[in-house]
């Protein structure tokens, strides 16, 4: 696994867009800050259909990074991971960039937290036993145990909508390429659900009503997102359909639903050279740029 490619899945966004009757929604996402500290920070901004109603409001200000934002219950807190204490570990905020609380401080990697829905867990990908396994701890960070052990990569992790099932990417298949995988949410019945020969399958994420993953798929072996194609499937992996592709120069990443399942937003480069922000009708369609955001600005979260 190219390390490259897993700082890449990393970055997050967190977005918002139409909701009910036209009402704006938020996004979460991770962008880079134009004032020092410059490094990643997690931003919110609300949309309306398909674009931005304001400015973004920067919820985290660090020096470290602050990546994988994702919604609690209720979009009342997010949680996040950092290295602003020189290593990565997973923390919550209020939805406002208050309160921030640790949840890890262990000496490996953790990554890519995401809330258990309508619950009181957080799942992530930790390399703490010397390869990316999935995990599982209480959303205050105690009684954490490991839902996956294998000699090889596990990680990016996503709930069910009813948190009964658990999607991630592993290459435990064999080989090298990076597959979409599903488990029950205790770690049993691991089933792979992409084989797609020469490609690297990330960053997969639930529809709304649980019957359908989008993910992002990029020939394996590449040090950046080059030829990226967004895919959606069934929630078994049946009928994947390519809804995008993009270039070496107009490319895209990190896929993820609306709140009502209706639109995906994505991050794509825009004509400065920069990953930027855009919707797009989740059966495919022309992309709608949200908002032209200084920088690269991706991984969202959609409430």
């Amino acid at each position: 696994m190219n390390l490259r490619r897993l700082t890449l899945i990393c970055a997050c966004v967190w977005l918002a867009s139409c909701g009910p009757n036209g009402a704006a929604t938020r996004l979460v996402y991770e962008g880079q800050a134009t004032t020092s500290p410059a490094g990643f920070e997690i931003w919110e901004l609300s949309i309306q259909e398909g674009v931005a109603t304001g400015t973004p409001v920067r919820l985290t200000s660090h020096a470290g990074d602050d990546v994988d934002a994702n919604w609690g219950e209720a979009a009342a807190r997010i949680t996040f991971a950092s290295d602003r204490a020189g290593n990565f570990d997973i923390y919550t905020m209020d939805a406002d960039g208050s309160n921030v609380l640790p949840l890890t401080t262990d000496a490996g990697m953790d990554r890519f937290p995401t809330w258990e829905p309508n619950a009181d867990h957080v799942i992530f990908a930790s390399d703490r036993d010397g390869d990316f396994e999935i995990m599982i701890m209480e959303d205050t960070g105690p009684r954490q145990a490991q839902l996956t052990s294998n000699n090889c990569l596990d990680t990016d992790p996503a709930w069910s909508p009813n948190g009964q099932q658990i999607v991630f990417v592993s290459n435990c298949a064999g080989g090298t390429d990076l597959e979409i995988f599903v488990m029950n949410s205790n770690g049993t019945n691991p089933t792979r659900l992409t084989n797609r020969p020469s490609m690297d399958d990330f960053h997969p994420s639930w529809s709304p009503d649980g019957t359908r993953i989008v993910f992002e798929s990029v020939p394996s072996g590449g040090s950046a997102h080059v030829n990226t194609k967004i895919v959606v499937m069934d929630a078994n992996g049946a009928n994947q359909t390519v809804l995008l592709t993009g270039s070496v120069t107009g490319d895209l990443v990190h896929p993820a639903w609306s709140p009502d399942g209706d639109e995906l937003v994505v991050a794509m480069v825009d004509g400065s050279g920069d990953y930027n922000l855009y919707t797009m009708p989740a059966t495919g369609g022309t992309p709608q740029q949200v908002a032209d955001l200084p920088l690269t600005q991706w991984a969202p979260d959609w409430r």
